[in-house]
Parts: C-alpha cells; sequence; structure tokens
C-alpha cells in the first residue's frame, strides 16, 4: 500500500509508515487538541516532497491560518505565492450557502488546482451545523465523495 508521510515522526511510526494516499483521514478533537497543526504539517511535509496542498478552513481566516504556521516556523508566504499551495476560506455561517459552493465551486477548484493534499479546518464545525446526526453523517459523507470523485484525482 502507498503511504504518505505525515510529518509527524512518532505518529507515521505508528502508522506504519504514514496514513494510506487517496484515503479520507478525520482528526476529531475539541479545542487546542491540535488538529490545525496536524493539518498545517501534513500539509507542510508534501511541500517538502514536492506536492501541491490546499488548506480549507471554516473557522480562521487566511491571516490567523498563515500566522499560525508562522509560530511552529513554517513560512507559507513563498509556497502560497509559487501557487504550490492554496489557502481557501469558506463561510459556516450560511449552512446552505456552504454546502452548495463546496458541491459546485470546490471540486473544480481543486482538480484546476492540482492539489494532491487536502486539509479541511475543521469537519468538525462542518458537522456542528447540522444538528441532526444523519443529516450531519449524509453531508460529511458527501463532502468526501466529492473530494475523493474521479474528477479530482488527488494523488
Amino acid at each position: 500500500m502507498d503511504l504518505v508521510l505525515t510529518g509527524v515522526e512518532g505518529l507515521d511510526q505508528m502508522l506504519g509508515g504514514g496514513m494510506p494516499r487517496g484515503h479520507v483521514v478525520t482528526v476529531l478533537g475539541s479545542f487546542g487538541t491540535g488538529k490545525t497543526t496536524l493539518g498545517l504539517q501534513f500539509l507542510m511535509q508534501g511541500l517538502i516532497n514536492g506536492e501541491k496542498g490546499m488548506f480549507i478552513t471554516l473557522e480562521e481566516d487566511p491571516e490567523s491560518v498563515r500566522a499560525n504556521a508562522a509560530s511552529f516556523g513554517w513560512d507559507l508566504s513563498a509556497h502560497l505565492k509559487d501557487k504550490r499551495l492554496a489557502l481557501v476560506k469558506l463561510e459556516p455561517a450560511d449552512a446552505k450557502a456552504t454546502i452548495t459552493k463546496v458541491k459546485s465551486e470546490l471540486p473544480e477548484f481543486i482538480k484546476k488546482f492540482g492539489a494532491q493534499r487536502i486539509v479541511i479546518d475543521s469537519v468538525s464545525l462542518l458537522g456542528m451545523m447540522f444538528p441532526d446526526d444523519m443529516e450531519r453523517r449524509t453531508r460529511l459523507f458527501s463532502l468526501c465523495n466529492q473530494i475523493c470523485s474521479n474528477k479530482i484525482r488527488i494523488r
């Protein structure tokens, strides 16, 4: 099985060499547990490997994401400038509009950009937008299917 490194040495060892390429991995946890940091480190490892990455945020503005990365010594500016990395802000305030945008615009943008690693921060917030368990599960599966569709082909 083809594996991708997360950039977190102990985690990669625990996972037997990394995460399976092409799989959707959900990281859940409460505020402050390191979900954003793990996502940024995963993207930085991809950039080191020559892979394009995309950070989709539902909570923070792109400048805040850049500042967060900088606090770990990761300068995203050059990667953003040379279009190896994209920071995308989606507004979760209007759930229906956000889901419509995710379904209609995001897959094409990912395809055109050529992202090989994608982080959505935070899926838990997207899940909280739908109080009904069945709708939440349906929406999250739909999002994963949109990202992993044959139209996008994440390598």
